[in-house]
């Protein structure tokens, strides 16, 4: 029986770290499917969008300081891959890929205006996001991001009912804040690292795996006897 127990000893072990390494495990789903999102005080959509994302969140817990940087669109998409700044406005303009116009002006809340990628982009990248950045004010969200769809080259403009994006207040009693920037970020599907998907078992099924060991450590156990 002793050897039985020794033999089972490992097993036990690995269950015990298998469940404890699930216990706080978080997962990633702040992206929803649309080209609108936003919680709490804050509202915003930007047309060509196939998703979107916004900061800071209640659960998981994510509220990055500032203009959303490379690291901060792989939270939120739960991607694993590098994501380039190619274009950046904080004013009507051009700067490398990305225009943008607002109609209100910059640093105003509410706020539309017009948005467009060159096509040349689509060339280069394989896949895009353009997330906003609120600035001042005490309310949220502070970030938005939008993954685009496939070769999406920018809002509808030839009809002025129809804004490029939007961004608006959901709590009147709001204050504070206003557009601050536009960030293109663009990466491909051959930058992304080679990351493994690991499929946690619950604890019934590791219950089994344990009762399994046991099995055949019992087995080699009756085997052993058997020669001897």
């Amino acid at each position: 029986m002793k050897n039985l127990v020794k033999l089972a000893l490992p097993a036990i072990a690995l269950v015990a770290t298998l469940l404890s390494s699930t216990a706080g495990a978080v997962v990633i789903t702040n992206a929803i499917m649309g080209d609108t999102c936003g919680k709490n005080d804050r509202e915003a959509t930007l047309v060509g969008a196939a998703q979107c994302a916004y900061t800071p969140v209640i659960d998981p817990v994510y509220n990055p300081n500032g203009t959303l940087k490379a690291d901060d669109i792989n939270v939120l998409y739960a991607t694993d891959t590098i994501w380039e700044n190619v274009g950046e406005l904080t004013a009507n303009g051009t700067n490398e890929y990305l225009s943008a116009t607002s109609d209100e002006g910059w640093g105003e809340i509410p706020n539309s205006g017009d948005w467009a990628i060159l096509p040349s982009f689509w060339g280069i990248f394989d896949r895009a996001v353009i997330s906003m950045h609120i600035g001042g004010g005490q309310f949220t969200p502070d970030n938005f991001a939008w993954l685009l769809t496939e070769d999406s080259i920018g809002g509808i403009t030839d009809d002025t009912s129809v804004n490029g994006w939007s961004l608006s207040k959901t709590n009147t009693n709001a204050t504070g804040g206003g557009l601050s920037n536009l960030v293109l970020w663009g990466s491909n599907f051959s930058t992304i690292t080679t990351t493994s998907i690991t499929i946690v078992p619950g604890p019934a099924t590791l219950g089994l795996f344990a009762i399994g060991l046991l099995g055949v450590a019992a087995s080699r156990r009756r085997t052993k006897l058997k020669h001897h």
